[in-house]
């Protein structure tokens, strides 16, 4: 089986200034109708091993803020799903972290709107909240803002596949589809095994500092990630370890977004996306 690699890159969209102290000057800003940003389908970005025995699993992760948090319009942070295998990020009522293995999903999620027993977690005084999904071959977790999702009965934080070495397998077949991997939309994907459907659901807001990794990140690296901000600082080098983000986890990064005025990766892959619609770079709206 092909893995699907969840933690394969960290994206942010970074432009030509980019310096050491990883500034933060933009934000993707997404109209929520036909913006959005397609980073093709490299076998960079979606890991092809068989099995996670082979690899260290997945992490996603990137900063939003959604228009109005209250519309539950279906919408899609990052994601490249399809009929077979794949995986989300994405938004109802509730934000759902999605794993795609041979033909079946592995769902996580909040409670409604994202709020834990009174306390908002799902974004902060600012409108911006930091997701993260990570697999590891056998569990897949959703993070927000640095932690494990809790709340009422109805959360879902951690999601069992039943045995180790699960791995994402991905539809190959140009002549089915091969689902691109997109940022602010759902890609088009075969759909009950026959016809595909278009790309759609479409996020309306902002979206930032967007990485994958081919390993399933530590809790303590996730938070040390969502700390750096939350601190009122600037966004990590992923490409350097510190703290409790280590070597291994940096040398796993596959993809990293800055969103600094363009679609450029900041990793080593250099996998540039291509911007879609009127989507814009914004200096006024950053994660804090």
């Amino acid at each position: 089986m092909a893995p699907l690699g969840l933690g394969i890159g960290f994206y942010k969209l970074a432009p030509d200034n980019f310096n050491d102290s990883h500034g933060n000057d933009y934000s993707l800003h997404l109209d929520g109708n036909s913006d959005y940003i397609n980073l093709g389908n490299s076998g960079t970005i979606k890991i092809t091993e068989t099995d996670t025995s082979e690899h260290d699993g997945i992490t996603i992760a990137f900063w939003a803020k959604k228009d109005d948090w209250n519309v539950t319009t279906a919408a899609s942070m990052f994601s490249c799903f399809q009929d077979n295998g794949g995986w989300a990020i994405d938004w109802s009522t509730r934000v759902n972290f999605k794993i795609r293995i041979d033909g079946s999903t592995l769902t996580c999620t909040s409670t409604y709107k994202g709020f834990e027993a009174g306390t908002d977690v799902h974004y902060r005084s600012s409108g911006w909240a930091f997701f993260t999904g990570t697999f590891d071959g056998r569990y897949a977790k959703l993070y927000i803002n640095g932690v494990l999702v809790t709340g009422d009965s109805s959360v879902v934080a951690t999601v069992d596949a039943g045995s180790d070495d699960n791995a994402i397998v991905y539809n190959t077949d140009p002549a089915t589809y091969n689902a691109d991997v997109v940022i602010g939309a759902e890609p088009g994907r075969l759909t009950g095994g026959s016809g595909t459907s278009s790309i759609g659901n479409y996020w309306p807001g902002y979206i930032d500092e967007t990485a994958i990794w081919s390993k399933a990140l530590s809790a303590n690296a996730v938070k040390e990630l969502f700390d750096a901000v939350d601190d009122g600082g600037d966004p990590l080098d992923l490409t350097e370890s510190f703290g409790n983000y280590s070597n291994d986890e940096k040398d796993s990064l596959i993809g990293w977004w800055r969103m600094e005025n363009g679609a450029e990766d900041s990793s080593s892959n250099s996998t540039t996306g291509d911007v879609k619609g009127t989507a814009d770079f914004d200096t006024d709206n950053k994660p804090s």
